[in-house]
Parts: structure tokens; C-alpha cells; sequence
């Protein structure tokens, strides 16, 4: 028996089945399967639904409401990156981060600024290393320091 060909199980599984089908039919009196009783028809389980992973957010800082300010409109996270990228002269490869800091949230560079213990949470989120969280983080910094001195906030 252990030299049965996998594909040959499926329909002999079905020939089996249906043999036992036409048994019941032929003793139970039905000759038509219209006649069949519901509870034999057969039916498919429910489908489950795929359950994505859960997502884990990065640790954030709690703000306070004061700390929250609409007064300035920072820089996309796309547009610093990829200017700081050229500044810099691709050296660190800083566009590959983009999609995953979008992927996590962060949008503009200011959202940067309050993930609690960056550089392990950019190692974790984005497989960032401890030199470039800073560099990107110092470089945040400077734009925000240099944007609020400038609209006179």
C-alpha cells in the first residue's frame, strides 16, 4: 500500500464516496436527488478570513495638548529624506526608508521627533542603524529649528 501514487488517492477517495451516495440512495427508496433530505447535502465549511499580523506601532511619547502646534508645515518625511539623501551623497541610502516610515505613520518630519528610544525603534521598525537614526534625527531637528525661526515661532 505504501506504493500508491499520491495523485491516485483523491479520486479513488471520490469513487468511494460516491459509491456510498448510490448505496444510501438506492436503500433509502430515493431514485431522484431532488428527493434527497437536506441534511445530506452536502456543504462547504465557512471561509476564514486571513488575519493579517498584527501591526506594532512604535513607542510614542505621550504629548501633551500644549506641544501640539498647526503653526508650521513641515517637511514630508519623502521630501526630507530624499533631500537630505542628496546632501548627504547617498552615502547612508536614506530613500530606502521612506516607504517604511510611511508604512509606520510618519509623515512629516516633526512626527519623527517624538518616538520614545528612536534608535531602537527605527533598528526594530526599519532595520536602521544607530548612526543614521541620529543623523536623520539631528538633521530633523536643524529643518524644524530653522522653520520656526523663520515664520517667527
Amino acid at each position: 500500500m505504501g506504493d500508491l501514487n499520491p495523485s491516485l488517492i483523491a479520486p479513488m477517495l471520490a469513487q468511494v464516496a460516491l459509491g456510498q451516495l448510490a448505496s444510501f440512495l438506492n436503500n433509502s427508496g430515493l431514485s431522484n436527488l431532488h428527493q434527497v433530505p437536506a441534511a445530506i447535502t452536502p456543504t462547504l465549511p465557512p471561509a476564514v478570513p486571513a488575519i493579517p499580523p498584527p501591526a506594532v506601532p512604535p513607542a510614542i511619547l505621550p504629548l501633551n495638548q500644549d506641544d501640539i502646534s498647526f503653526d508650521c508645515e513641515y517637511p514630508s518625511i519623502e521630501e526630507f529624506l530624499t533631500a537630505l539623501d542628496m546632501k548627504d551623497g547617498g552615502k547612508r541610502g536614506l530613500v530606502k526608508f521612506i516607504p517604511r516610515f510611511e508604512l509606520l505613520g510618519f509623515l512629516s518630519i516633526d512626527d519623527l521627533l517624538y518616538v520614545k528610544n528612536p534608535e531602537k525603534t527605527f533598528k526594530e521598525e526599519c532595520e536602521m542603524e544607530v548612526g543614521t537614526t541620529s543623523f536623520i534625527l539631528h538633521n530633523c531637528q536643524k529643518e524644524i529649528k530653522r522653520l520656526r525661526a523663520q515664520m517667527g515661532l
